[in-house]
């Protein structure tokens, strides 16, 4: 049984769409769990970026995919001695 996986779906601010939309940022960091892992972020998985959840949206693929410990201003977010995943995207 043939079964599509659906894109991965990444709702950024304003700021970081834009950023991805002008290709100077390549990677998101979001706190390492069930939803945000190596499985999940599998590299080749179509991404689907959205500027809030009802803005405009951009597709993707992962390119990428690392654990770090949060730095920067996902440690703000997150905590800095938490685990994050790194996801490297490539908008097509």
């Amino acid at each position: 049984m043939e079964t599509t996986e659906r894109p991965l779906f990444i709702v950024l601010r304003a700021r970081w769409f834009v950023a991805f939309a002008e290709r100077s940022k390549t990677e998101e960091w979001r706190r390492h769990g069930s939803r945000w892992n190596a499985e999940t972020c599998r590299v080749g998985r179509a991404v689907t970026l959205a500027k809030g959840f009802s803005g405009p949206r951009v597709q993707g693929r992962v390119v990428s995919f690392r654990t770090a410990i949060c730095e920067g201003g996902a440690g703000d977010i997150y905590g800095h001695d938490t685990l994050c995943a790194v996801i490297g995207i490539e908008l097509d």
